[in-house]
């Protein structure tokens, strides 16, 4: 759309959902009016229709009486939102008071296009173009509030899906983003082990640099590997008892439900993620052929990345891991 200082507005019209009224009684249009170019570029940008969960209210800036919102507003207040990024260019993004104010009818090509025309030329005919903006956030309850969350916001724009079972033993509070993240791609089986290499190039030798293995498989590097069992039984031997398993699934399993509380459950949940997170960096080096690491000197690794972790948690003030250095030298006995 060309720039001009007319009152074009380049947005599109969602006539399915209507807004709520704010506690002063003033109708509701979606952010990137009134936001700067680069909010406007930072929540469109990846996704299509674009959705975007802020919420304003009419003219910022416009000294006068507030915004009121009519017996049939049900008609007027529509969200609006940016058609595309790609179509907005920071000259036409222009505030609501410029727009009611400025606005003039003219013959549109877009049905789309005249509605907005048509809204707007009733609200300046019922003289509701005068007030403050208002910035107004959706939240989960669909209802639009002063108060801005990102988690509200990254609910509005995110696909959710159903919880997986094991998602507890993944995602906790107080981990390690890094290791979280690759134990996740471990347990959606996205990790480039030898067995996945070899379905992208036959050439491929899929062995497990580890132990010489025929075929490196994930359930092979997690546990069932001569090198990574050896990792595994010295760090968790004493912790997990008669639930010990060398199977990922099983263990995920067991960490995932109240079958360990606590700080105990707090530690092998740590545990875990830094073990498959040594692992597979020293299986990359060794695929690399850089120097190599006996389990030893991994076990003394994790060791100290366990210690490290739980002491930074307590100076942070938190007592939910009192205990935690006492549980964990005990276990390694």
């Amino acid at each position: 759309m060309p720039e001009s200082s007319s009152t074009e507005v380049p947005t599109s019209v969602d006539m399915s959902v209507p807004l709520a009224s704010s506690p002063n009684r003033s109708f509701c249009l979606s952010s990137a009016l009134a936001l700067k170019w680069a909010w406007a570029k930072i929540l469109l940008v990846g996704f299509n229709p674009p959705i975007v969960s802020i919420s304003l209210s009419t003219a910022h800036g416009f000294q006068g009486s507030k915004a009121h919102e009519s017996s049939d507003s049900a008609c007027m207040a529509r969200t609006l939102v940016v058609h595309a990024a790609s179509h907005v260019s920071p000259a036409s993004v222009q505030r609501v008071s410029a727009v009611v104010v400025n606005h003039r009818s003219r013959r549109r090509r877009l049905p789309l296009l005249t509605s907005i025309d048509m809204e707007i030329a009733k609200i300046k005919e019922k003289g509701q173009n005068l007030g403050h903006d208002i910035v107004l956030w959706k939240s989960s309850d669909n209802k639009f509030k002063p108060r801005f969350a990102s988690s509200n916001t990254w609910q509005q724009i995110r696909h959710a899906d159903q919880k997986v079972s094991w998602y507890k033993g993944v995602w906790f509070s107080d981990s390690i983003p890094k290791f979280s993240f690759l134990l996740w791609l471990a347990v959606r089986n996205r990790l480039s082990t030898g067995e996945r290499m070899l379905a992208w190039n036959r050439a491929v030798n899929p062995s497990c640099v580890l132990c010489n293995a025929p075929m490196e498989t994930l359930e092979h590097l997690f546990f069932a590997c001569s090198y990574s069992s050896q990792i595994w039984k010295a760090l968790t031997n004493q912790l997990l008892t008669r639930h010990y398993s060398l199977n990922l699934w099983e263990i995920l399993s067991s960490l995932s439900t109240p079958t360990f509380k606590g700080t105990i459950c707090y530690i092998l949940r740590l545990v875990l993620q830094a073990t498959v997170h040594s692992i597979w960096m020293e299986r990359n080096r060794r695929r690399h052929g850089e120097l190599s690491s006996s389990a030893e000197q991994l076990i003394k690794l994790i060791d100290r990345i366990v210690r490290n972790k739980i002491s930074s948690v307590q100076l942070l003030g938190s007592r939910k891991l009192e205990d935690g250095l006492q549980i964990w030298f005990a276990s390694r006995d």
